[in-house]
């Protein structure tokens, strides 16, 4: 049985095997990758609605977000999703933040 070491960020086991951090990035790849097509449908009904708009079928999406004077639903949630990190990090919602977040050390840079 090997022991697994944290070092630095990187894991490695007792025979200097790196394959539990590998399958680390790679589960969080696909987790990013699944956000990515999880944006991708959210973002398609507001891309459908303004098409079937009388004079912008013939537009870009971002072209008739222009003219309407719209953001994209991903941009529109940012702020929230700040604001919900916020008030998570700061304990003004019933969340444990180390199940969401880990915190790293930085160093101080002055």
């Amino acid at each position: 049985m090997s022991e697994n070491v944290r070092d630095l960020g990187v894991v490695v086991d007792s025979q200097l095997c790196f394959s539990e951090h590998i399958a680390n990035i790679v589960r969080k790849a696909h987790q990013r990758a699944n956000l990515i097509q999880d944006i991708l449908l959210i973002e398609s009904v507001q891309r459908k609605f303004t098409k079937r708009i009388p004079s912008m079928s013939g537009l870009t999406y971002y072209s008739r977000l222009q003219v309407l004077g719209l953001e994209s639903l991903e941009i529109r949630r940012l702020p929230t999703d700040v604001l919900l990190v916020y008030r998570i990090m700061f304990g003004m919602v019933r969340l444990n933040s180390n199940e969401f977040f880990t915190l790293r050390n930085q160093p101080n840079m002055s």
